[in-house]
């Protein structure tokens, strides 16, 4: 295995560290490959091979096509996949368990945490909630643990981030390009999992690093909201072992991302729809002063109306209360402002080849209508499911691919070999995932320069989102947390 500079040097802080450290290396510059290597150091120096190890790898499920690819690259080793049905796989899941079992072993997160959770009474709200087992994974000793995509578990209180640090392991390795995920205070999961003597209190940690104010909202009644750090870059200084490395500094040939910003109007029956949940929103701040931001509820219809013209269906849910619960939705033929935007944009581009970005599942109803309508061949990814990626990458003849930002932030690649042109109709409300869904096109590979078209209502709250996000990737670049 060959590694660049930039992974070697990683190497390199990971082995004076004893073999624990975190990986925050940019989308595309490798951290699979570079973790391998840290952990096959790690091992030479212990006396000990890959193949006579035991290695267990945490990761979102769709990536084991990957890590199945570089394990077999690196080490000439067949990945043991644990997963709850196929041929071998149960097999793979109960050597897990056995300490004498000897192998690089894959779970995905979801699967770790339903294996190693059990149900317990909440003292404060007397429902039944799930809670980490007191001995995970049967408490066997791994020689290597390497959690992928650690923002996974960037919150203390999750599951995620409980069970993962009650594995067991010599040493520990944690990836990811946004370990804070959106809130920099949450990094402390991630330096929690590699150094669970050292980071032992959230409180203790967040309260020394971060300004914090009242949180009016907190169900306990008390609780506060953690933002910037007091002293940027103070806890990446103090860390143990922290490995960064910039998109520019690992892939410098890459052009800059030509970003282009469209404005879209929305329909008439948009725009009253829209009034309408503005003004509910409007009420709702004039009754709560102290308020933060908007009701996910409101927030989110606000959202829904910039994208179509959507359908309100009243009375479809009955609530535990006894009331009703309204449901929004889009017709295949919902007006939207939106997507004629779209289809201007496409008309200039004539036969390229593109990428069309969605916070909505439910709005690619209306547009792969319209889309198809207009002779266009298209694809989508919106779940677990990235079939609709593959026939993209793999047959031309396909244009388009809709994809739901959240459903094609991790484990896709391969698309930057033949598309350079991505077009946003809204964004997700998380950093971390459009951070990593931008990554698709603008990773090693791309050979011509990214185009991104970003399509918004102005005066909406589409602004309010962009301010948002810019705020938080402020905050998190100041710190060097991303």
């Amino acid at each position: 295995m060959r590694l660049r500079d930039y992974q070697a040097a990683a190497v390199e802080q990971i082995a004076a560290a004893g073999g624990t450290g975190l990986l925050a290396l940019a989308l595309g510059a490798g951290k699979s490959f570079t973790a391998l290597a840290c952990a096959e150091r790690s091992l030479k120096e212990e006396g000990k091979e890959p193949e006579g190890a035991r290695i267990l790898i945490v990761a979102p499920l769709h990536t084991v096509d990957g890590w199945r690819r570089h394990v077999r690259e690196v080490w000439g080793l067949e990945l043991r996949e644990c997963a709850a049905k196929g041929a071998g796989r149960k097999a793979n899941l109960e050597a897990l368990w056995d300490r004498n079992e000897k192998g690089v072993f894959f779970i995905g997160w979801s699967l770790m945490t339903a294996r190693n959770k059990h149900k317990k009474k909440d003292n404060r709200t007397g429902k039944m909630v799930s809670a980490p087992d007191t001995h995970a994974f049967g408490g066997t000793l791994f020689d290597v643990v390497i959690a992928d995509e650690v923002h996974r578990a960037c919150n203390y209180k999750s599951l995620n981030s409980k069970v993962l640090c009650r594995i067991r392991a010599k040493r520990r390795l944690a990836l990811s390009a946004t370990p804070a995920g959106n809130i920099p205070a949450n990094v402390y999961g991630a330096l929690h999992f590699l150094w669970p003597v050292r980071y032992t209190s959230f409180t203790r940690f967040a309260d020394f690093f971060f300004k914090s104010q009242f949180n009016p909202f907190s169900e306990s009644g008390y609780g506060k909201l953690y933002g910037e750090e007091k002293w940027p870059g103070r806890v990446k200084a103090t860390t143990p072992c922290w490995v960064s490395v910039t998109r520019q500094e690992a892939l410098p040939e890459l052009a800059d991302v030509d970003i282009r910003r469209v404005a879209a109007t929305m329909t008439r029956d948009q725009k009253r729809i829209y009034r309408a949940w503005r003004d509910k929103a409007i009420a709702w701040l004039d009754d709560h002063p102290v308020a933060v931001n908007l009701p996910v509820v409101l927030d989110t219809r606000l959202q829904q109306a910039t994208l179509a013209q959507p359908v309100v269906l009243e009375h479809a849910l009955q609530t535990r209360e006894g009331g009703v619960k309204e449901v929004v939705t889009f017709d295949k033929d919902s007006k939207s402002g939106k997507i004629d935007a779209l289809l201007d944009i496409l008309q200039d581009l004539g036969d390229e080849r593109v990428i069309v970005f969605t916070h909505s599942r439910k709005f690619l109803t209306p547009l792969r209508w319209r889309l198809e309508k207009a002779g266009y061949r298209v694809e989508q990814v919106s779940g677990d499911d990235h079939e609709g990626w593959r026939k993209f990458r793999d047959d031309h003849g396909v244009q388009i691919l809709l994809a739901v930002v959240s459903a094609i932030a991790e484990g896709v690649d391969g698309l930057q070999t033949d598309c350079h042109t991505e077009i946003w109709l809204s964004r997700d409300s998380s950093l971390v995932i459009n951070e990593q869904a931008q990554g698709r096109l603008h990773r090693s590979g791309q050979e011509r320069g990214v185009v991104r078209y970003l399509v918004q209502c102005p005066g909406t709250i589409d602004d309010t989102v962009v301010g948002r996000l810019a705020e938080k990737h402020r905050a998190l670049t100041e710190s060097g947390l991303i």
